[in-house]
């Protein structure tokens, strides 16, 4: 029989076993939803990075979760999963790269104000990204637009970004296989095949 000061050196290695299973699945499940995803397969996408945010929930499952829920025009869902991201985000890159999507996915649903928020803790993480840069200001542009007709001035409608004032369709994707970029815009890709490649 075992001296009850001897169990933790018992169960120590099953519970390890059982992270290093768990950790397996929530792996082959982002594998499988990355696969499903460059194919177009966003709704198997969802299911498999689910799967994975279930098993593992760490910036790269909600940050793909959100990704494919973003390619359904889930945007609620999207944003749900992207603030998830920033939450578990292991450095001010990770965290930049969920936040400009949480921007993004405010903006399709035309929370202005939430977006721009969400824009300007993304540059506050990643100071010299233009692309976010370019979306606050078509965010504050267009939330300065609505604001004058209703008979106020937003006061932060209407600044321009310190890029030369381009505009950025908020909502298009970067693509991350081979790095092209959509003429749409600047939304980034699912985790694993960004870090892959840079954005």
């Amino acid at each position: 029989m075992l001296h009850p000061s001897h169990y933790h050196l018992f169960f120590w290695p099953v519970f390890l076993a059982a992270a290093l299973l768990q950790g397996q699945s929530a792996h082959r499940d982002l594998r499988s939803g990355d696969k499903a995803y460059r194919n177009g397969a966003f709704e198997k996408a969802e299911n498999n990075y689910r799967q994975a945010a279930e098993s593992q929930p760490d910036a790269q499952s909600h940050y793909n979760l959100g990704n494919a829920l973003y390619q359904q025009k889930k945007y609620d869902a999207a944003a749900t999963a992207y603030e998830k991201a920033a939450r578990s985000a292991p450095d001010a890159d990770t965290r930049a790269r969920a936040l400009h999507n949480l921007g993004n996915a405010h903006y399709q649903q035309k929370q202005l104000d939430k977006a721009i928020e969400a824009y300007k803790a993304a540059l506050r993480n990643s100071p010299g990204d233009a692309d976010t840069a370019r979306n606050l200001a078509l965010a504050q542009r267009e939330s300065g637009e609505r604001s004058a007709v209703g008979g106020e001035q937003s006061a932060v409608g209407g600044e321009q970004s310190a890029v030369g004032g381009e505009q950025s369709a908020v909502g298009g994707e970067r693509s991350a296989v081979g790095g092209e970029r959509s003429a749409c815009g600047s939304h980034r890709s699912t985790y694993a095949m960004v870090f892959a490649l840079t954005w």
